[in-house]
């Protein structure tokens, strides 16, 4: 086949299964010009069940979690089901519900027999475990646990940035500034772009002393996310800092007014 291999993957089934509505379509044809009204009502029926399960199959694609929680209750046993619907929960900002789908994932994964990967994509979807867990235990404040974590995604798979932030953003939290500017630079050295990067390698390099270059990060972290209040906050920080008052006064209130918008769109949710 030149479509990769996935066991379980629906994408499989399309072309394989023309040629099964080829043949059922044939059949109807043949016989509907004796039995009309009968074909014409089977049709109806079949048009509308059809519907049905396309409206029921919809609505577990209405988002992220709602598609992984299908996938894993389906299969209890799915590597990728349990990781994504983790990722799914840690974007949520659902720490516990993320934690608890990922710990599961990466049991899953250290004994997987199912043969569905390889070793070399197994070993990649624990580092994606692993890297999560990274980012909800530096969320939760339980940094020993997020070093761990990034640091055993880096083991698994090196190639991976984004445990990388994680930690510098923990040991610039741990007031090890100069630590986590390294963890940043290599980060953008693999090639990462991100606000989380740009925001908090600026927050260490202008408690090293270094502003103008905190200037220029959190330039190109607003470039990403014009509407980040964060980064706004401490370009406002960083511009008081030179004595530029009037830039710092500007980024200041662009920083509450977005944080005033953000709180009044919490707030009008049910």
């Amino acid at each position: 086949s030149f479509i990769a291999l996935e066991l379980i993957f629906e994408h499989r089934m399309y072309m394989p299964s023309m040629f099964l509505i080829l043949a059922i379509v044939a059949w109807g044809y043949r016989i509907v010009p004796g039995q009309v009204n009968g074909a014409r009502f089977a049709l109806c029926a079949l048009v509308l069940l059809l519907a049905f399960f396309t409206w029921q199959r919809n609505s577990v694609w209405q988002n992220e979690i709602t598609l992984w929680t299908d996938v894993v209750e389906k299969s209890p046993g799915s590597l990728r089901g349990h990781a994504n619907l983790g990722v799914a929960y840690n974007e949520a900002k659902k720490y516990d519900l993320a934690q608890q789908f990922l710990v599961r994932a990466v049991a899953i994964g250290q004994d997987d027999r199912s043969g569905n990967f390889s070793p070399a994509k197994r070993q990649k979807y624990l580092a994606k475990a692993h890297d999560s867990l990274g980012m909800i235990y530096r969320e939760m404040k339980k940094y020993p646990q997020a070093i761990y974590e990034a640091n055993l995604a880096l083991q698994l798979d090196p190639s991976r940035p984004d445990p990388l932030v994680t930690l510098g953003i923990v040991y610039a939290r741990l007031d090890q500034h100069q630590r986590a500017y390294e963890y940043f630079k290599a980060a953008q050295a693999k090639g990462l772009t991100s606000i989380d990067l740009y925001n908090n390698w600026a927050v260490s390099s202008f408690n090293l002393g270094m502003v103008d270059q905190a200037i220029t990060l959190l330039r190109y972290a607003l470039q990403l996310d014009p509407e980040h209040p964060e980064s706004h906050y401490n370009l406002g920080i960083a511009y008081s800092s030179k004595g530029m008052l009037e830039e710092a006064q500007r980024e200041m209130n662009a920083a509450m007014q977005l944080r005033k918008k953000a709180l009044q769109g919490k707030q009008s949710r049910f």
